[in-house]
């Protein structure tokens, strides 16, 4: 009864400006007694052509099958007309603008219940379809089709795009070609297309970003030399830390790399060969170099077995310290002058140590083992302060020259 109070309820109208044919009453009444013969076992509906509202001449027969069947729509036979329309599709609503069953869309139903399909039609000026498609790569939805007159130009939706098959890379447009590579409109870029024949547009994607981040050793304000080269990695990545490059510190050079920190000119490393010598990329860092000042071994000199003779000459080589048997003298040097160890040698006349200082800067040298010798000290040639010199214990050298 419903369908027959629609059939009534459509009595006298006009859609479009042209008014439903009378059939279309006869139609439902048709329909009614279709759904009572189809309905009453509820295992067999029926799937009927109906002119409709606008339809003249002929409809495809009927087709009655089990339920859960899918059935192949008519697109071809028995086709109906409208005067100054064309047909382009089947719809269960006589006004529907654009049908829900097309030749070159959905073509099939599968019958969980009686329906009727009614003629769509579009005006006779010609007119072409903008269509979607999920393509090889894309799953979920897609935008609805949208069919327009010639030369209309249409608004691209970026809104009801689909996602990739396996996740791992993001839509980032459409393109006229399934599988593309780049995206021919995107919505910073070409957004409409003008309508001179169907097109179907296609899915694009491109894998997702990988977010990095640098990791980069600074001189910082103090520093001069070298450092290493900076890192980039992925987000998550550990990285070791390096220790083989290094500068000096520009303010004293007497003081020793011990590390590196995310504050520039800090007294303490964050990062040492000694304690913590990676980091886990979470953000953009920036290492400064950390000095500290050489601590010099306290003054021993073995006595008991060995009488050690210490002896400073200047460039000239001409003597100006010595010190025996544990002795400590100072002397106060020329200024400009560089000063140069010569040797320190045991009471059996071995050479024991060797090596120089020049303008406080302190080279290798070369110890017996055995033998303790730590902290002599001499001034810097303008006077200022002391250096400490020649630090070594049981026969190796265990710090370099430092101010005291």
């Amino acid at each position: 009864m419903a369908k027959l109070r629609d059939a009534l309820k459509y009595l006298g109208t006009k859609v479009n400006g042209v008014e439903p044919k009378g059939h279309y009453i006869t139609d439902i009444i048709k329909n009614i007694a279709d759904d009572y013969q189809g309905g009453g076992g509820g295992t067999r509906y029926t799937l009927t052509y109906a002119l409709g509202a606008y339809g003249e001449g002929n409809v495809p027969d009927p087709v009655t099958v089990d339920a859960g069947t899918e059935v192949n729509i008519e697109f071809e036979n028995n086709i109906p007309y409208m005067e100054g329309f064309v047909f382009i599709g089947w719809d269960t609503d006589y006004e529907a603008g654009e049908p829900t069953y097309t030749a070159e869309g959905t073509n099939t139903i599968t019958m969980t219940e009686n329906v009727t399909l009614y003629p769509i039609f579009a005006n006779a000026q010609t007119q072409y379809l903008l269509t979607y498609s999920l393509g090889q790569y894309g799953a979920g939805r897609i935008p609805n089709p949208v069919r327009v007159n010639e030369g209309e130009t249409v608004q691209i939706n970026f809104d009801d795009v689909p996602h990739y098959i396996g996740g791992g890379k993001e839509f980032v447009g459409w393109a006229t070609k399934d599988g593309a590579d780049n995206p021919t409109y995107t919505e910073d870029g070409t957004d409409e297309i003008t309508m001179n024949a169907d097109v179907t547009l296609y899915p694009v994607f491109v894998a997702e970003p990988v977010t990095q981040y640098t990791l980069t050793y600074s001189l910082g304000n103090d520093a001069t030399g070298s450092v290493p080269s900076s890192v980039t990695e992925d987000e998550g990545t550990t990285v070791n830390i390096d220790f083989t490059t290094y500068p000096s510190c520009m303010s004293d050079p007497t003081k020793e790399f011990i590390g590196w920190s995310t504050t520039d000119e800090s007294s303490t490393a964050d990062y040492s060969e000694d304690g913590i010598t990676s980091i886990t990329m979470y953000n953009d860092v920036t290492l400064y170099p950390v000095f500290a000042a050489v601590q010099p071994v306290p003054f021993t000199i073995d006595n008991t077995n060995h009488n050690v003779d210490i002896l400073v000459q200047d460039e000239n080589e001409e003597t100006i310290l010595t010190v025996s048997a544990g002795s400590l003298e100072y002397f106060t040097p020329n200024a400009g002058d560089n000063y140069h160890l010569i040797f320190a040698s045991d009471n059996f006349g071995s050479v024991v140590f060797s090596g120089s200082i020049e303008d406080g800067t302190y080279t290798n040298e070369n110890l017996q083992v055995g033998d303790d010798y730590s902290a002599y000290r001499i001034l810097t040639p303008n006077g200022s302060s002391e250096w400490t010199f020649a630090n070594g214990e049981g026969g190796s050298i265990t710090a370099a020259a430092s101010q005291v």
